[in-house]
C-alpha cells in the first residue's frame, strides 16, 4: 500500500497507464514498454527520480531518472505482484504478491530480496509503518515486526478475502476486502473485531487521512468522522460521490448523481448530500461560497442561495431541451450550453437568461472551457452533415464565431490564457499556444481508448489509456 493517496474517491482508480504532456516538447514515447503485455498492478516513487513498477506478469520496472526511462530489473517471481509498501523513511521497500510471494528492497528497489514464507496463500495489500513493522493481507492475514524475517498469522474473522489495509500506528490497524468487511484491531493484532457498514459490497482499499478522519474505497464509498469518541474507524458512512461533471469555488466542490447534488469541502475528498433539484443537474456553476446554478434535463435552470441545500427555478427561454454545461465569466455573466442549438447568456448573475441568437446551426453545444474572464470555447455538434465544431468567444459570450479545426471529433477541450488542448479520435491530441489560430497534432501511440485527460498547470498534464507509461518529449 503506498501511503501517499491524495483523495478517497480516487483509491478506486486503477491507473493502467499515465501520459506525460509537455509544452516544451512535441514527441510522445513510450517508456516502459517491457511491462505492455501485462497489467500495471502498482507505482511507487523513493523520491523524484527512483521509483518501481510492478506488474500481473512478476516484473519490477526500475527508472533512476523520475520516469523518463525504465529498465526491467532482474526477475526473481513470475507470479503476479499486487502491491507495494514503502517504510516512512524510505529505505526498505516491500512487495507482494501472489502464491505468498514476499519481496524485500533495502536500496531504494534496485535489487530484490524473496522472503521465505511459509504460505502459498495470494496477497494482495501490505503496508509498513517503519522498517520493520508492517501488515499482509489477502486471503491470510499476517504481521511482522523484524523486517519479514518471522510472520505472526492473524485471525481476523473475516467472511472472505481481503483487499486493502491500512497500519495507522503500531496498535490500530485496518483492512477491509469482500463482502463489505471492515475489521480493525487497538492492540497490534492480538485481537480484532468486525464493523458493520450496511454493504456487501468488495472493499478495495482504506486509507486513514489522520487519526481521526479515514475512507474506504470499492465499488461504494464510506468515511468515517469520529470527533472525539475515542471509537476510531466504529461507525462508517456512506458517501457515493458525484456522477456529473465537476466544479469547484476553491476547495468547495459541488457535483450530482441524479436529482442530488453532492457537496465536497475538502476538495473532493469527501461528498455529501447537499439537496435535491428538480430534473437532476448535469452541471453546477458555483458562483460564491453560497450561491450556485445548476442546469439539467428539460431546460431546467435552478439556483441556490444556501450553498446547495435549497434550490428554486429560475427564469429561462422556454425549452425542453437538456442543458449539459454552465460556466461563469464573473460574478454577473455566465452561458448555458444545451441540446437543440440552445446557447444562453445572463449578465445578471442567472437571475434571467436569454437565447443567444448567432448559433451557427440547429445542433447540440456541451464541453465549455474559459480561457480568461473574457474567451471561452465550446464544442457544437452539427447535424447536417454530421460533425463537431470548435467555437470562440472573446466577449463573455455575446457573439460566437466557429474556428477552424483539422478534424471531425472533438471528445475533450481544455484551454488557460493562450493555451489550449483538443483531444480527438485515434488517440489525436492537438494543442495551440494562441487560442485556436494554429494547431499543431500531436499523434498518441496509445493501443487502447483514452480515458482521461487533465492539466495541472500551462507546462503539464497528463492523460490515461491503458497497459504503457507514456511522456512527451
Amino acid at each position: 500500500m503506498i501511503r501517499h493517496k491524495i483523495s478517497c474517491h480516487f483509491l478506486t482508480l486503477l491507473l493502467l497507464s499515465v501520459f506525460f504532456i509537455s509544452l516544451s516538447h512535441a514527441q510522445w514515447i513510450t517508456i516502459n514498454p517491457s511491462l505492455s503485455n501485462g497489467l500495471l498492478n502498482d507505482v511507487a516513487f523513493f523520491n523524484p527520480s527512483d521509483g518501481i513498477a510492478i506488474s500481473n506478469l512478476g516484473e519490477i520496472a526500475s527508472t533512476a531518472d523520475g520516469g523518463n526511462t525504465w529498465s526491467i530489473l532482474s526477475q526473481p517471481v513470475t507470479t503476479s505482484l499486487n502491491a507495494i509498501s514503502l517504510s516512512p523513511t524510505h529505505s526498505v521497500a516491500y512487495i507482494v504478491g501472489h502464491k505468498g510471494v514476499i519481496l524485500k528492497s533495502t536500496d531504494a528497489g534496485r535489487t530484490w530480496q524473496q522472503i521465505q514464507f511459509s504460505s502459498t496463500s495470494d496477497l494482495y495489500a501490505v503496508d509498513f509503518i517503519s522498517d520493520s513493522y508492517g501488515f499482509i493481507v489477502g486471503q491470510q492475514t499476517y504481521k511482522t515486526t523484524d523486517g519479514g524475517n518471522t510472520w505472526l498469522s492473524q485471525n481476523t474473522y473475516a467472511p472472505g478475502i481481503l483487499h486493502g489495509i491500512d497500519v495507522v500506528t503500531e496498535g490500530t490497524v485496518f483492512a477491509v476486502g469482500e463482502q463489505g468487511t471492515v475489521v480493525r484491531t487497538s492492540d497490534g493484532g492480538s485481537s480484532w473485531i468486525q464493523n458493520y457498514v450496511g454493504s456487501t459490497n468488495t472493499f478495495k482499499d482504506i486509507y486513514f487521512v489522520d487519526a481521526l478522519h479515514g475512507c474506504i474505497s470499492g465499488t461504494q464509498s464510506f468515511y468515517t468522522d469520529v470527533g472525539g469518541t475515542g471509537s476510531m474507524g466504529g461507525v462508517w458512512t456512506r458517501t457515493p460521490g458525484p456522477s456529473s461533471q465537476l466544479s469547484f469555488y476553491g476547495s468547495i466542490g459541488y457535483g450530482s448523481s441524479g436529482d442530488t447534488i453532492m457537496k465536497s469541502t475538502n476538495a473532493g475528498m469527501n461528498w455529501t448530500n447537499a439537496g435535491i433539484v428538480k430534473h437532476g443537474s448535469n452541471s453546477i456553476a458555483p458562483i460564491s461560497l453560497t450561491y450556485l446554478v445548476s442546469v439539467g434535463s428539460y431546460g431546467s435552470i435552478s439556483q441556490s442561495i444556501d450553498a446547495g441545500l435549497t434550490w428554486e427555478q429560475m427564469v429561462g427561454p422556454t425549452t425542453l431541451s437538456s442543458l449539459w454545461a454552465i460556466k461563469f465569466f464573473s460574478q454577473s455573466t455566465g452561458i448555458i450550453a444545451g441540446s437543440d442549438s440552445t446557447l444562453l447568456l445572463s449578465t445578471n448573475s442567472g437571475t434571467t437568461w436569454q437565447q443567444i441568437t448567432n448559433a451557427f446551426y440547429s445542433g447540440s453545444y456541451k464541453n465549455i472551457s474559459l480561457a480568461n474572464d473574457q474567451t471561452g470555447f465550446l464544442v457544437g455538434r452539427k447535424k447536417s452533415p454530421l460533425r463537431q465544431v470548435l467555437m470562440r468567444t472573446t466577449n463573455q459570450g455575446a457573439t460566437w464565431d466557429t474556428i477552424p479545426f483539422p478534424r471531425k471529433t472533438i471528445l475533450q477541450i481544455y484551454f488557460r490564457n493562450n493555451f489550449g488542448y483538443v483531444l480527438s479520435d485515434s488517440g489525436f491530441l492537438l494543442r495551440t499556444t494562441n487560442q485556436g489560430v494554429d494547431w499543431a497534432t500531436l499523434h498518441v501511440d496509445a493501443s487502447r481508448p483514452i480515458d482521461l485527460i487533465y492539466f495541472t498547470d500551462q507546462q503539464e498534464g497528463f492523460f490515461t489509456s491503458s497497459f504503457t507509461f507514456n511522456q512527451l518529449h
